[in-house]
């Protein structure tokens, strides 16, 4: 509110996400913030790393030969669950709650100026024309909420969903109208 800098960070430092007292940086270090030395480095093999809340982070698994997964950690590097996905990791966004009990997935895989993806004809083994829209619980993984369809004839830009602060609820813009689900 008062626009006054609280703290500054060393410009090497890349994509900064702060938790409590620590830094995530670029993906695959975290970083201590009072002496802005290494830590661990154990995120690696995750693209794209969210906090979810202070002591948990989600990242994207797209490894060869094997489906994408969002896989997510606790801070000390342990696995408390995975979630398969459809989309690519490049085609899914990540959505949490302010509260940080719930989180949103919404994985898209629409190709809205290809002519026979258009007309319904296009594919192969993959699916292209979908986005789903799902909501979890952060600590036990388990899915409260699944929402998927086929965004054609539709071909403005796909609208990121809003997940409400007490996650409770998912705002979806679908067909160029909002809509709004409650979630168990």
């Amino acid at each position: 509110m008062t626009l006054r800098e609280v703290d500054h960070f060393s410009p090497r430092l890349g994509r900064v996400q702060i938790g409590d007292t620590l830094l995530l940086v670029d993906g695959d270090q975290i970083v201590d913030k009072a002496s802005d030395k290494p830590r661990q480095t154990f995120f690696s093999t995750d693209a794209d790393p969210q906090f979810l809340i202070e002591n948990t982070l989600a990242g994207y698994a797209n490894r060869m030969n094997e489906p994408s997964k969002l896989v997510v950690r606790r801070l000390d590097g342990t696995i408390m669950y995975q979630i398969a996905l459809e989309a690519e990791w490049s085609g899914t966004r990540l959505i949490t709650s302010t509260s940080g009990r719930r989180f949103c997935v919404d994985e898209r895989r629409y190709s809205r100026w290809s002519l026979p993806h258009l007309l319904g004809y296009g594919g192969g083994a993959v699916h292209y024309n979908f986005e789903r829209i799902r909501v979890f619980e952060t600590t036990s993984g388990r899915e409260l909420f699944n929402f998927k369809w086929d965004p054609r004839p539709y071909t403005s830009e796909l609208v990121t969903p809003a997940l409400a602060p007490n996650g409770r609820r998912v705002g979806i813009v679908r067909n160029g109208y909002l809509e709004v689900f409650n979630v168990p």
